[in-house]
């Protein structure tokens, strides 16, 4: 059964590879550390790639399928450039 969360901020703190074409990614929430597993992201005409850098605060919802977290929805609250 999936579970989807709505709403969930977070910091990236660690980004890795993950298979041929996803990322792992490490996130500080309110809810503490977790690890999401981002579909694509490695792909360079995937949206997903920009959200999957480490130091950038994201906004998301993800579901629970078998041992993975995986992200939907993500969108860049901050990605502190300045």
């Amino acid at each position: 059964m999936a579970l989807i969360m709505n709403n969930l901020e977070g910091l990236v703190f660690k980004v890795q590879a993950y298979q041929e074409s996803n990322r792992l990614l490490q996130v500080y929430t309110k809810l503490g550390k977790i690890s999401l597993k981002v579909t694509g992201a490695q792909k360079m005409n995937n949206n997903s790639r920009i959200l999957a850098q480490s130091l950038t605060q994201i906004s998301f919802e993800y579901t629970t399928l078998k041992s993975f977290l995986t992200l939907k929805n993500g969108k860049i609250i901050n990605d502190f450039k300045n």
